[in-house]
Parts: structure tokens; C-alpha cells; sequence
């Protein structure tokens, strides 16, 4: 994930970081974000599996 601004890519990663720690506490969910400083990119992968 990237914006065209680095300030904002940190802000927004910083948010994303600090709400998904506690979903991510259960085994089964995993929410992540990886930043991308040098160009603009939101790239999404979502998978479900369901029982």
C-alpha cells in the first residue's frame, strides 16, 4: 500500500497496524500491510475459507 505521499502511507499503515492487533490475536485472522513508499499502490489479497 502506497500513497503519494510518504507521510501519508505511514499514517494510514500506523492506523491499519494499530486496529488489526487485536483481530489478529485469534489464529484464524491475519490482517497486514505492507508499505510501498517510492509510488502509489493498494494491492489486495483476501482469502476465505469457511467450515
Amino acid at each position: 500500500m502506497g500513497f503519494s505521499s510518504p507521510v501519508d502511507t505511514a499514517t494510514i499503515l500506523g492506523y491499519i497496524w494499530a486496529f488489526s492487533s487485536t483481530p489478529n490475536m485469534h489464529k484464524s485472522f491475519n490482517l497486514s500491510a505492507e508499505p510501498v513508499f517510492n509510488r502509489e499502490a493498494i494491492n489486495l489479497k483476501v482469502k476465505f475459507h469457511l467450515k
